[in-house]
């Protein structure tokens, strides 16, 4: 069951490049992600994984997470022994069409 984070942690939005990267590729690395955030949860920092997209054209990947400083999210993708571009800071507006 997805675990809904508190409204106070800031999102943050962390930039990827891998080359060639295809879909199964793709959800291994967000698994290992998503792995290495639980860990981290269970030591008591707060790092949770809410989406992840790929451009396939330009060999990007977005990650957005909910978090309380661009440290712990670093800490994941250290954790999970990943590289990454940047992390920034972002804002969420979620807009739906009825």
């Amino acid at each position: 069951m997805p675990v809904r984070p508190p409204a106070e942690l800031a999102r943050y939005l962390v930039e990827w490049y891998r080359a060639g990267l295809t879909d199964d590729v793709l959800d291994q690395t967000a698994d290992r992600v998503l792995d290495s955030a639980r860990q981290l949860a269970d030591e008591g920092e707060v790092a949770v994984l809410l989406l992840t997209l790929f451009v396939p054209e330009d060999e990007v990947a977005f990650s957005l997470f909910a978090a309380r400083s661009p440290l712990s999210v670093a800490r994941v993708y250290q954790r999970a022994d990943l590289p990454y571009h940047r992390i920034v800071q972002a804002m969420e507006r979620t807009e739906v069409l009825t």
